[in-house]
């Protein structure tokens, strides 16, 4: 309600078709947000130094990219979380956008766009792979991500380790596969349509 009521707000994106660029446009359409999309910038450090400067307002970012001084010493506030996953030092308050939206429809478009998310950067084999062979990678990558060194690894770079494997990844892919053609097309009205 209260970024509604703001007469613009400016966030910064790389280019088109990225996630921040998808979730400002989720914020536009869904949220009835009045986001100004500032393009050009290289990367995300970029935007940080612009938020930084005053030119930028806030954006659409991963909470692990975000640096760490901005979260220790409370100079940004989160609004909502795309995806239903958290990361585990986001403050417990941030609600989920699906939470958020009155109608169920615009549920499943959020849903749609966001659910790849929670997969993340997968791992992918050919369909040709006998399934044994797959089950083994599963079983070596599962026993990595509770490796102690790796995850001191990733503790030192702030990278959250919560994966999704196997075939808890398969039925979120399966469920957006599944979407309704409404749903998708709807979906790709929203991230296709000019700004």
């Amino acid at each position: 309600g209260d970024l509604q009521r703001l007469p613009k707000i400016h966030m910064g994106r790389t280019n088109p078709g990225t996630s921040s660029d998808t979730q400002q446009r989720i914020l536009r359409k869904l949220f009835n947000v009045n986001v100004q999309s500032v393009a050009g910038y290289a990367g995300s450090a970029e935007a940080f130094i612009a938020v930084e400067r005053g030119e930028l307002e806030g954006g659409c970012m991963t909470w692990a990219s975000l640096p760490p001084a901005w979260i220790s010493g409370n100079k940004i506030t989160p609004i909502m979380r795309i995806t239903s996953g958290a990361a585990p030092d986001l403050p417990a308050g941030v609600p989920s956008a699906l939470d958020l939206l009155d109608s169920d429809r615009d549920r499943k478009v959020l849903r749609a766009l966001s659910a790849a998310g929670e997969v993340g950067k997968p791992l992918v084999l050919q369909l040709s792979v006998p399934d044994q062979r797959v089950q083994i990678l599963r079983n070596a990558f599962a026993a990595m991500m509770k490796d102690p060194a790796f995850i001191a690894d990733a503790e030192k770079t702030r990278q959250v380790v919560s994966p999704t494997i196997g075939n808890d990844a398969v039925k979120i892919v399966d469920e957006i596969y599944s979407s309704p053609k409404d749903v998708i097309e709807a979906a790709r009205k929203l991230v296709n349509d000019r700004i």
